[in-house]
């Protein structure tokens, strides 16, 4: 989160956008998805010209499919930071992971039902959908949050699984969906570490919430 911040920060401080417009989301309409990635990426370099967004962000495919009609949304949304889950079943089992089984649990198809459920403009009601990711355009330098802490029920807990990643030549063609200009192979950089005290418990208020103190 701190590099995310860090990042943000640098980006708004050299944006030679001053005067930013306000630009439309772009829809699909069932057009070619160059087309789409091109125009939303287009408009969002209309608000956003830094060295950041050379070196730092790409893009992401988000497809929604309403199970109702079948409707299928595409859109593309820029991003600086990929947050990748932690597999807990292979964990449970092996004790440790992979970096490449973390990008296939963030391009995973989702189903969103209940409160998650999106609204479908065909159906003009609320449905249950698939969400899909993939990534579409990739930066010239990748940064990847593993997704460290999780839980449920307002429980917080650390993820301290083990996760494998190669030093050299991490491949992100099967997690693309369209071709790229340059090999999409990357060598680790640096990492960075985050050593960090939990401590969950109750206010007087009976609201949980949780203390986080660096080390």
């Amino acid at each position: 989160e701190f590099l995310s911040f860090l990042l943000d920060g640098i980006h708004e401080d050299l944006n030679r956008v001053v005067n930013k417009p306000y630009v439309e989301d772009v829809e699909s309409d069932g057009r070619p998805d160059e087309q789409v990635a091109m125009e939303a990426w287009g408009g969002y370099l209309r608000r956003n010209k830094s060295i950041i967004v050379d070196l730092f962000q790409g893009q992401l495919k988000s497809q929604l499919t309403c199970l109702a009609c079948g409707r299928t949304a595409t859109k593309f949304d820029p991003f600086m930071t990929l947050s990748v889950p932690i597999d807990a079943g292979e964990a449970r089992m092996r004790g440790r992971s992979t970096l490449a089984r973390c990008l296939d649990l963030f391009c995973e198809e989702e189903t969103l039902s209940g409160y998650d459920q999106v609204h479908c403009p065909r159906c003009k009601a609320h449905r249950d959908a698939h969400k899909r990711l993939s990534l579409y355009k990739t930066p010239p330098v990748l940064v990847v949050h593993l997704k460290r802490f999780g839980g449920a029920g307002g429980a917080l807990r650390k993820v301290d699984t083990h996760v494998d990643f190669p030093l050299e030549e991490l491949d992100l063609e099967p997690f693309l969906s369209s071709r790229q200009r340059d090999a999409p192979t990357y060598d680790l950089t640096a990492v960075m570490y985050h050593s960090s005290y939990v401590r969950s418990f109750t206010s007087s208020g009976g609201v949980p919430s949780v203390g986080l103190r660096s080390q």
